[in-house]
């Protein structure tokens, strides 16, 4: 019938799409001899054997999963992504050196967690990544450098004990807080004449540090959430905020750095993280 055939072209059968393997199933359609039937009359065959296995449910939780996976692909496509695996190119290196002379805001890899930093002698650029996380001057944030040696050049009246802990664990994560040298002149927030400094062990940012310089440097997350493992977390919390995301795989945990106090009379732990009091004790010979 001419009518019936018009008919069903002008309601085309629905489809659906499945996000987990991105097939077009159209609902009238079946697979096998009955295929022109199913075309015809716009309706599923649900009496053909096996019917059902035509066409597979999604699970819910494999659908969420192919949703969050889009919606990261589809963050991501703005943002810049540089590969420091194993290491940055030169290219890249220029390009996150660059940005840091500009001013602007870098979230980079450690050997613990993803951190957000800046140009430690901007201001500006310091105020905007503590912006970012939504934390005051009264948080500064630590300084990341290249070697052991600069301490002698961020920091006096450094104790034999604090020297000998950044010896045992440089480049690792344990961060000490200091006294600030009076002429550096940087401002980092509210430190109080201290200034915390670590050498991480990622060996991509160690040459971004050594070719251009000591950075402030937080852990890459929104204050009150935990610190980002992967780059993809950090672009979900900072977005374009941040010039360049480097991107040195996920890290091989989630605990941050140790901190330990030094520029007072008695050592004290601020943090506890990856490296223990009883570690720090031995090594700097007073209790910790």
């Amino acid at each position: 019938d001419p009518r019936a055939h018009r008919a069903s072209r002008a309601h085309p059968p629905a489809s659906r799409w499945c996000p987990v393997d991105g097939t077009l199933a159209l609902a009238g359609r079946s697979h096998g001899g009955d295929r022109r039937a199913a075309r015809n009359d716009g309706h599923r065959n649900a009496a053909r054997p096996g019917w059902q296995a035509s066409f597979p449910e999604c699970p819910r939780a494999r659908i969420d999963e192919a949703h969050r996976i889009r919606d990261t692909m589809n963050t991501m496509s703005t943002e810049t992504i540089l590969s420091a695996v194993p290491c940055l190119s030169e290219d890249d290196l220029a390009r996150a050196q660059r940005e840091l002379r500009d001013g602007h805001l870098l979230v980079v890899p450690t050997d613990t967690v993803y951190g957000i930093g800046a140009d430690a002698a901007n201001p500006e650029a310091v105020a905007a990544v503590l912006a970012a996380k939504g934390r005051g001057r009264q948080m500064p944030p630590p300084v990341l450098v290249a070697s052991v040696d600069a301490i002698d050049s961020l920091c006096v009246d450094v104790p034999e004990a604090a020297r000998a802990c950044a010896r045992a664990f440089w480049p690792g994560g344990l961060t000490l807080i200091l006294r600030a040298s009076p002429d550096l002149g940087w401002d980092l927030g509210e430190t109080g004449g201290t200034i915390g400094v670590r050498m991480p062990n990622q060996s991509a940012l160690l040459r971004l540090l050594h070719d251009f310089g000591p950075m402030a440097v937080t852990s890459a997350n929104l204050t009150g959430q935990p610190p980002a493992t992967s780059v993809e977390q950090a672009v979900g919390y900072f977005g374009t905020l941040v010039s360049a995301y480097l991107d040195g795989g996920p890290t091989q945990g989630s605990t941050a750095s140790s901190i330990v106090d030094f520029a007072h009379d008695t050592p004290r732990a601020l943090r506890l993280g990856t490296i223990s009091l009883d570690e720090l004790s031995a090594v700097a010979g007073v209790p910790i």
